[in-house]
């Protein structure tokens, strides 16, 4: 038994002079104690549980016991000085279950006892034989959100070890620590070797992979050392199987360790530490180890194990990826595993079944890599190799994969040859060499309509083509329609008059929503888009097809915004990201991206912030398939004054809509390069929004134009520009000078406005962002409750937001806090 009974200053445990308590946790502690509340304290290794026990009590009497040590005969209370007396059972993770009634019972007898504060802590979250006294004596809980640092906080623990850091590797440092403060004195230690043996840190930074390598070897081996000791080696060898995929389900544990008692074992994982943590995605229950003992499990694996036993662990977790219909990480567990035979046939199925042009560019490496002979024996991989060559603009390589395929159908067998007519059908439809004209002609096209409907089964391979890719748009999402649509209106009304037979069983919703689209982006009746919108979005819904949900739910959100409901249509889309986390992630990113630029309508900065710096290193290699939230970014680029940033984002948007002929891209993004030419001063910006308004009055694009009215508003008045429509020209600027009305902040370069703050208003918001009440900041500060509200009021009225989470948000964002 270790049992210390500490008096006031110091005594029995001591206290790393560095260590920075967490105030909201302080805070709760003393709510606590005050009210006679059973502590549950909460945290993997080297979060700091007893360090925050020890500071808190350092003026206090207590008693402490660690369960490892002690047996709960022994859990007693003494009389003492203070009132309540302290009682602190630590280690309560190590508990093995014929221990358990016992110390439930001693816990149970000690919460009763008079005068008696008990505080218990443990590795992992509330274990199922503590539940019931959870449950019938309330626990004050203290998780490991309340324990690990913030970024601010690390900063101020470097500053004290004599560690100068940049932002962008605080923010590094951050992520590889996960906030642990464990993690990070070590990490602190290995910063001041490298500096002390190096004369600096290699390239000048202090966050190099030789530092991040020394610290997931030496965190995980003190992880495995003193926190995975007491587990079964059974655990273990569980543990390390599983420790090559990043998180898993029940199932796919059950594939990779080849254990039928994979959900017990996950239990215990839960229970022995808190190292295995649960979330929901895609509706299912996944599991995560703890990153850092992740790295250090995959690393014993491998060291442990024969090379073949641990590519036998990769070729399970590849089934199991394949099961789960995860055909891209099942081709990298293949890869990893060394077998190719499997990996190839992978490449063929994933090449066979997607429809999404991402697939084929996250799995470029592994095609690119396979012989020509080998490709040209098989429809799927020559349509894969088309599609990568084009994404790549490797347009001469692409057209020559076509052509071999097209020969293919001709000369192949009946079964493959329909297989290669199908795949024809699709890399006419979604290959960007090919115009939209074109598109439209091969598909009209008798022989092509029969490959598309002669498919096994009688379905249409149209059935499964998304025409507006991952984009909110079918006349600008997958291909550029504009062309065809302006040219051939007369054509496209005969074609709906039988349109299913073109686009599949989806063809109904299909026009319905551009057509729905092509009213909108004219600016005709409002009430006429939206009766169409709505059927189109009952129909794809009905149907269950999620991006073309996607297209009228943003059409719909546009429609509420020109009508002053911004909020209806942030709430729309909300909810329809919930809906695309489930069911189609690929759309996720988008969903977002239209979220943000309705946020920017309002001005809510903060949410803003919050979605650029998660996203802030998309754009390092472009991407033409990222181009839609590319858009978003530029937007919020010229909102926060990152004027420069907007412009070279739209130089490589520019050339990429020219090579493409991307028609409603290209107008788009030469109305944005304007307005950002204007804020950088160069007087070519006249020019660009002449070009602009040239090309949108030739395809009647009003509504591209009045998105921006609020910063176009003022600029058409800035110059004299030519107008051939005098009907289109007087809607533009009516439409305008009304967004402008409803929408004054938008696109308003404020992020990067000077902001004045007294340093009791900093202070305040500090102690916010560490999850402070006003009452308990004003205890902090020596403020009244009113005092604290008084400058917050004055805060929140400088920033422009309107909330505490806002305010702490817009103070990061300037790097005011």
């Amino acid at each position: 038994m270790k049992r210390i009974e500490q008096k006031p200053v110091h005594g029995g445990r001591t206290l790393d002079e560095k260590y920075l308590p967490p105030r909201a946790a302080l805070h709760k502690l003393d709510q606590a104690r005050k009210q006679k509340q059973t502590v549950y304290l909460h945290g993997v290794m080297g979060t700091g549980k007893t360090s925050l026990i020890t500071y808190f009590l350092k003026d206090s009497a207590f008693v402490y016991y660690s369960a490892i040590r002690t047996e709960a005969a022994d859990l007693t209370a003494e009389a003492g000085t203070f009132s309540p007396f302290a009682v602190v059972i630590d280690d309560l993770e190590v508990l093995a279950e014929d221990r358990r009634e016992a110390f439930y019972l001693a816990v149970e007898r000690l919460i009763r006892q008079k005068d008696v504060w008990l505080v218990l802590i443990s590795r992992s979250m509330m274990p199922r034989w503590l539940a019931p006294l959870y449950v019938y004596y309330p626990f004050a809980e203290i998780g490991e959100k309340d324990l690990v640092f913030s970024e601010e906080k690390q900063r101020e623990y470097l500053a004290r070890e004599g560690i100068k850091i940049s932002s962008s590797e605080n923010a590094h440092l951050r992520a590889l620590t996960m906030g642990n403060p464990l993690a990070l004195r070590m990490a602190a230690r290995i910063i001041l070797e490298s500096v002390a043996e190096n004369g600096g840190a290699e390239r000048g930074k202090l966050i190099s992979q030789t530092m991040i390598d020394r610290l997931e070897d030496a965190f995980g081996e003190l992880i495995a050392h003193w926190a995975c000791r007491w587990w079964p080696d059974a655990l273990m060898v569980f543990l390390m199987k599983l420790s090559v995929v990043a998180d898993f389900t029940l199932p796919m544990a059950q594939v990779i360790t080849g254990s039928d008692q994979a959900g017990t074992y996950l239990l215990e994982c839960q229970e022995y530490g808190g190292f295995i943590c649960t979330f929901r995605r895609y509706r299912e229950m996944r599991y995560q180890i703890y990153e850092p003992l992740r790295q250090y499990l995959e690393k014993q694996l491998k060291l442990k194990n024969t090379a073949k036993a641990v590519a036998a662990v990769y070729q399970r977790a590849s089934l199991a990826y394949e099961r789960a219909g995860d055909l891209i990480k099942a081709v990298e567990m293949a890869e990893k595993s060394g077998d190719g035979e499997r990996r190839l046939q992978l490449l063929i199925a994933s090449a066979a079944a997607s429809v999404w042009l991402r697939h084929f560019w996250q799995l470029r490496r592994y095609y690119l890599a396979l012989p020509a002979e080998v490709i040209r024996g098989n429809a799927a991989l020559m349509t894969a190799m088309s599609v990568i060559e084009a994404l790549s603009f490797h347009d001469e390589a692409s057209e020559a994969w076509y052509q071999a395929l097209l020969t293919a159908a001709q000369t192949a067998s009946p079964g493959e040859r329909q297989l290669a007519r199908e795949r024809i059908i699709f890399l006419d439809v979604v290959l960007p060499t090919h115009s939209s004209a074109q598109v439209i002609h091969q598909l009209l096209k008798w022989e092509n309509i029969t490959k598309i409907t002669d498919s096994p089964g009688g379905k249409n391979v149209m059935d499964r083509i998304s025409l507006c890719g991952e984009t909110p748009s079918i006349m600008n999402g997958l291909r550029d329609f504009c062309d065809w649509i302006r040219e051939n209106r007369r054509n496209a009304e005969l074609v709906s008059t039988d349109i299913d037979w073109l686009f599949g069983r989806f063809g109904k919703s299909v026009w319905l929503l551009v057509t729905a689209e092509f009213q909108f982006e004219r600016g005709e009746s409002s009430q006429q888009t939206t009766m169409a919108t709505q059927r189109g979005l009952m129909l794809a819904d009905a149907e269950n097809k999620l991006a073309y949900v996607f297209v009228a739910v943003t059409l719909l959100a546009q429609q509420y915004m020109f009508d002053h409901a911004a909020d209806e249509a942030l709430d729309m889309l909300e909810g329809l990201l919930e809906r695309t986390m489930d069911e189609a992630p690929e759309l996720t990113a988008n969903v977002e991206a239209v979220a943000v630029r309705v946020m920017l309508y309002q001005g809510r900065d903060p949410r803003i912030a919050d979605w650029l710096n998660r996203e802030n290193n998309n754009e390092t290699a472009f991407n033409s398939l990222d181009a839609f939230y590319y858009l978003a970014k530029v937007r919020v680029y010229l909102a926060w004054g990152r004027v420069k940033k907007a412009q070279s984002l739209l130089q490589r948007l520019l050339v990429f809509a020219r090579r493409r002929n991307r028609v409603y891209l290209g107008i788009e993004v030469t109305v944005l390069m304007a307005i950002t030419l204007y804020r950088l001063g160069e007087s070519a910006w006249k020019t660009l929004l002449q070009d602009a308004i040239t090309e949108a009055e030739d395809y009647y694009l009003v509504r591209i134009l009045v998105r921006e009215g609020p910063v176009l508003t003022p600029l058409f008045h800035k110059g004299r520009f030519l107008w051939h429509d005098a009907g289109f020209k007087k809607q533009v600027l009516a439409e305008s000078r009304r967004m402008a009305e409803l929408y004054p902040d938008y696109l308003k370069a404020r992020g990067e406005s000077p902001v004045n703050l007294p340093e009791m208003a900093l202070t305040i918001l500090k102690y916010q962002a560490e999850g402070l009440t006003a009452k308990e900041i004003g205890e902090a500060v020596g403020l009244s409750e009113a005092g604290v509200k008084y400058y917050n009021k004055e805060t929140y009225r400088k920033l422009g937001v309107h909330s505490k989470t806002e305010a702490v948000m817009a103070a990061r964002s300037r790097k005011l806090i």
